[in-house]
């Protein structure tokens, strides 16, 4: 994958995130599987949490560092950032 994929890839998913606050009342989302079988997807969520976008919650266990959970919430500065993409 390519910079601009990439870039288009955390910009699709805060997208995706900012209406799944407001469709689930600010509820956090599972996102187990995409992180498990996407290592692209992980990486996009981790950049938006260092970002200060999101909060990326992972939960890793076991010799083998595997991943048991793991949840994504829109933090309000990815909120705002949203709300201003969209108004440009």
């Amino acid at each position: 994958m390519i910079a601009t994929e990439r870039q288009a890839l955390r910009e699709q998913l805060l997208v995706e995130l900012y209406d799944y606050h407001f469709a689930n009342k600010g509820e956090p989302k599972n996102v187990l599987r995409e992180v498990k079988e996407d290592d692209e997807r992980f990486l996009a969520y981790k950049y938006l949490d260092d970002k200060g976008l999101i909060r990326f919650q992972v939960e890793i266990a076991g010799m083998e560092r595997r991943i048991y959970e793991a949840y994504v919430s829109i933090q309000s500065y990815g909120i705002d950032t949203v709300e201003n993409n969209r108004t440009k």
